[in-house]
């Protein structure tokens, strides 16, 4: 019976000496283990920086309803999932009084000739492949606005008037096909 009762009572002296070795720290130090902060490790913010003035941006304009909606066509997509790819403004897709101020226009940064517009798709795509099989980048692109809804089948973009022009004149010498020099998008 001495082994069992020597037994217990070092697990129990064992115990003690190691609840005491967790909590008397603690209670001496108040319940805080770390060094008191002085001041912020924070730096300072930088003189360039209170020397830079604020400027107000002017907020984008609102669409208009009478915006039309662009998404290119392609025909391995179904019409339906297609998503917008770009909103065009009715005042960017004015035609051009002459071609000396549109040239000037920052807004414009290609060209491209249409050579179709059909209210079905399969006719817009059939053109397209006609096109493509005589060597003209053409693509499709769906337009949407308060009038309806159209297939344009345009070919291009060129970055100069010019180079356009000439596309329409091989298109119309090749396939007969009277086509229009426009600004893209």
């Amino acid at each position: 019976m001495d082994s069992k009762l020597l037994r217990r009572r070092l697990i129990g002296a064992s115990v003690l000496v190691a609840l005491g070795v967790i909590f008397i720290p603690m209670i001496l130090s108040g319940g805080r283990d770390e060094m008191p902060l002085f001041g912020s490790n924070i730096p300072d913010k930088p003189k360039a920086i209170k020397q830079l003035k604020s400027l107000d941006i002017p907020r984008p304009k609102a669409v208009e309803k009478s915006a039309e909606i662009r998404i290119p066509v392609d025909e391995h997509l179904p019409p339906a999932k297609v998503e917008p790819a770009t909103i065009i403004h009715k005042d960017q897709l004015a035609p051009p009084k002459s071609s000396k101020s549109v040239d000037k226009n920052p807004l414009i940064k290609s060209w491209v000739v249409q050579v179709g517009s059909f209210g079905n798709r399969a006719n817009a795509l059939a053109l397209q492949k006609k096109l493509r099989g005589h060597k003209f980048p053409a693509f499709v692109e769906f337009v949407k606005n308060r009038k309806g809804s159209v297939y344009r089948v345009r070919v291009g973009p060129e970055v100069k008037r010019s180079r356009s022009e000439a596309t329409r004149q091989a298109i119309q010498k090749k396939l007969k096909i009277k086509g229009v020099v426009m600004n893209h998008p």
